[in-house]
C-alpha cells in the first residue's frame, strides 16, 4: 500500500510541475503579445505624428512667402526622412502589410508635391483614413468599436 501512495504522490508531483510549466509558458506568450501590442500603438502613433509634421511642413513651404525657401525645403524634406524612418517600424510591426502600403501612398502624394514644386497642399484624405483604418485594425481597436456599437446603447 505504501507503493501506491507514494506513486499517487509522485504522479501528482509530476502533474504540478506539468501545469506550472504550462502556465509559465501562457504568461509568457502573454506577455510577449502585450509587449508586441504596446510597441505597435507607440510606432502607429509615432507615424501619425510625422505625417503631419511632413503635413505641416510642405503647408509652411507652399505658403511660404518671398524668401529663403531653400531652407524651408530642407525642413520638408527632413520630415520626410523622419516619417520614412517610422515607416520602416511599421512594415517590421504591421500584422498588415497594407498598413505600411498605406503610409507609404500618403507619404509618396506629399513628396510628389514636393519635387513638382506645387503650390496647393495635397489632400489625399482618402489614403489618410486608409492609413489610419490600418492602424486601428492592427491594434483591434476597429472591432471594439464595431461590437460595442452592436451591442451597445
Amino acid at each position: 500500500m505504501e507503493i501506491d501512495g507514494g506513486l499517487f504522490a509522485l504522479g501528482g508531483v509530476a502533474l504540478a510541475a506539468a501545469f506550472t510549466e504550462i502556465r509559465a509558458w501562457r504568461e509568457d506568450r502573454s506577455r510577449r503579445a502585450h509587449d508586441l501590442h504596446v510597441q505597435r500603438r507607440e510606432v502607429y502613433a509615432a507615424a501619425l505624428r510625422e505625417v503631419e509634421s511632413v503635413t505641416s511642413e510642405l503647408a509652411k513651404l507652399i505658403n511660404y512667402g518671398a524668401g529663403d525657401r531653400e531652407e524651408q525645403r530642407r525642413a520638408v524634406w527632413s520630415a520626410l526622412v523622419r516619417a520614412y524612418e517610422v515607416l520602416n517600424q511599421v512594415r517590421l510591426l504591421a500584422e498588415n502589410m497594407n498598413t505600411a502600403g498605406a503610409m507609404s501612398a500618403v507619404l509618396r502624394v506629399y513628396r510628389d508635391a514636393l519635387e513638382q514644386g506645387a503650390t496647393e497642399l495635397p489632400d489625399p484624405r482618402e489614403l489618410r483614413r486608409a492609413m489610419v483604418g490600418g492602424f486601428r485594425e492592427d491594434l483591434g481597436i476597429d472591432g471594439l468599436r464595431r461590437r460595442w456599437r452592436k451591442t451597445g446603447p
